[in-house]
């Protein structure tokens, strides 16, 4: 709950309450708009907003970059011998990737706009 300070012309300051400003998530929100928007969103659109916060973060550049540098290292170097060069198992994962990020991405820059 949080409180807050109205000061008028006659008075000292008065503690006043107002309602509790936290949404679903814990996480107060910037503003009343955003509030509303995140209320009515459907559980997919939180879905997709979880998910594409994830991929557009640096903890998920790093984990993807140590997997592909391990995926060509043992690859070049024949200690897996499952994908040599020129890594189409990689292509296609990659592919496999942006085809389920594409979808994820326009829905969550919908619910931005």
């Amino acid at each position: 709950m949080s409180i807050k300070l109205a000061v008028s012309s006659d008075a000292p300051l008065d503690l006043v309450n107002i309602e509790d400003e936290v949404t679903i998530t814990g996480e107060p929100s910037r503003h009343e708009v955003n509030r509303q928007l995140y209320d009515k969103a459907s559980k997919g659109e939180r879905i997709a907003d979880g998910v594409t916060g994830f991929l557009g973060s640096w903890t998920f550049i790093a984990i993807q970059t140590v997997i592909v540098a391990i995926w060509l290292a043992g690859n070049v170097y024949l200690v897996f011998h499952f994908d040599p060069y020129p890594f189409i198992l990689l292509n296609l994962a990659f592919s496999t990737q942006a085809a389920y990020a594409a979808p994820l991405i326009l829905l969550e820059s919908r619910l931005v706009a």
